[in-house]
């Protein structure tokens, strides 16, 4: 029983790791499928890392193993309950059990849980009473736990002014800009004259966190039913990438318009940047941690 013990363990450790290793992508799909908040979102992805890591050394040490086993069914059926829930709703993307490092759908992991059910029913039946070993440093493990994911990965709130980009309030010569676009991928040419509300994100197809920011503004605008006035500058004019950024992203359908580079950065040095533009003038900027629905919301309504 050790080993198998053993193992259910490390499968949970290992899935807490992967998922801090990938945290951006994790807390992307927990804000995506869920009715909370940006930053409540990356607590929760942060709170869910903590008590599978928690779950998987208490396993492994034989610390109060059968109560940790129990927890864990518990919240394996917590976890089945909202895949299957995501299987009714059609979606077929990894669900991010072990983050971006194992493409597991739903369905794939569902499959995976019911093995670990297996596992797990095994070990109760056969395992031992709980060893008094170690019992006094159970829940002090889940503290220590909890403080060394906040050290390594501490949720965007507390943090947001280390990545806030910008935070310019500048005007924005439209008549400059529309001359600036060298491409579109959109049959709406950009409107020198618009003077209401617009959402202007300049980004790389290239880069990393500007993915992540559309992956966002997608999320975000899953959850409106009316379009958002977003408009999208890309830096560079290699459109080779576009569909396969798109399809990655889920923000396809908004104004897209490429821009040479040395245009591009006399916008924003830094990628990516959100400009929220009321009357050509940029009342606020972000960058990925700190924009989120909020913040775009309120300006929009």
């Amino acid at each position: 029983m050790i080993v198998l013990r053993s193992i259910l363990g490390l499968l949970f450790i290992a899935s807490a790791v992967l998922k801090l290793m990938s945290i951006d992508e994790f807390e992307l799909f927990v804000f995506k499928w869920s009715q909370l908040g940006w930053n409540v979102s990356t607590l929760i992805s942060r709170l869910l890392v903590v008590w599978e890591f928690f779950l998987g050394a208490a396993l492994v040490l034989g610390i109060r193993s059968r109560l940790s086993a129990k927890l864990s069914v518990a919240t394996l059926v917590g976890f089945t309950l909202l895949l299957g829930a995501l299987v009714v709703l059609g979606e077929n993307e990894n669900c991010q059990c072990f983050g971006k490092y194992v493409d597991l759908d739903p369905k794939e992991s569902i499959v995976k849980n019911i093995l670990l059910f297996i596992g797990f029913a095994v070990l109760l039946r056969f395992s031992k009473t709980n060893s008094t070993r170690f019992r006094v440093w159970y829940w002090p493990l889940l503290v220590v736990s909890f403080i060394t994911v906040a050290v390594v990965s501490p949720p965007d709130f507390l943090l947001n002014n280390r990545y806030d980009p910008t935070g310019v309030k500048m005007d924005i010569d439209r008549v400059a800009l529309e001359k600036a676009i060298v491409y579109q991928k959109t049959d709406v040419a950009f409107d020198t004259a618009y003077s209401g509300k617009q959402i202007l994100m300049f980004i790389g197809h290239s880069c990393s966190m500007c993915k992540k920011s559309a992956m966002k503004m997608a999320a975000i605008q899953l959850r409106e039913e009316k379009s958002l006035p977003v408009s999208l500058f890309i830096m560079g004019t290699d459109t080779t990438k576009y569909e396969a950024f798109m399809q990655e992203t889920k923000i396809d359908g908004y104004p897209t318009y490429f821009m040479e580079g040395p245009s591009f950065l006399e916008y924003t040095k830094q990628l990516p940047t959100i400009f929220l533009v009321e009357d050509k003038k940029v009342v606020s900027s972000y960058g990925y941690r700190t924009f989120n629905e909020r913040s775009v919301l309120d300006f929009i309504e």
